[in-house]
């Protein structure tokens, strides 16, 4: 089950076109992308104090396996990052996080996707979004922020992979 509370006071724009003024948010963009965090495009790495630490009672979320570093170092590979360690708080803010999968590296041709993990933790947009600058308008989908105005009625073809690797694959009988 996915729920999602919405803000009835927000400035939201109801239609479905995409024309959404600048002063007000596209709700669909909104719904979209929560209900795509509620198919698991979500982590669990945190940042408390001076350690990093991932795991729900110590087991790790789906995605969790494909975020990786900078050098291709899986970040749940225990042989390589203690969990909690402060060698993990350091590469979840190290600004250089990305998310490596099968199917993600088959649509970019071997490539992977930048994931937002600013230098400060920001709990709740940190490493479960594309990183914001990387992305601004193809696959923005997913960043971390949204502007009013601005409507994403298209996953893009990073987020469809990346759920893709998470197991939501479409089958089809010919």
């Amino acid at each position: 089950d996915i729920e999602l509370n919405i803000n009835s006071t927000a400035s939201w724009y109801l239609g479905t076109d995409g024309n959404t003024p600048g002063t007000k948010y596209d709700l669909i963009t909104v719904v979209i992308h929560e209900l795509i965090h509620g198919l698991g495009f979500l982590d669990s790495y945190v940042v408390e104090g001076s350690m990093g630490s991932y795991g729900v009672a110590d087991i790790p979320l789906i995605y969790d396996y494909f975020v990786e570093d900078f050098t291709g170092n899986n970040l749940t590979n225990t042989f390589l990052f203690a969990n909690p360690s402060s060698v993990l708080k350091t590469k979840i803010t190290s600004g250089s996080l990305y998310f490596d999968g099968p199917l993600l590296k088959n649509y970019t041709s071997g490539g992977r996707a930048r994931l937002y993990a600013p230098s400060t933790y920001d709990a709740g947009s940190s490493i479960a979004h594309l990183d914001e600058d990387t992305y601004p308008t193809t696959n923005a989908l997913m960043t971390p922020y949204i502007d009013k105005g601005e409507a994403i009625h298209n996953p893009g073809q990073f987020t469809m992979s990346m759920l893709a690797d998470l197991g939501w694959i479409n089958t089809r009988i010919i």
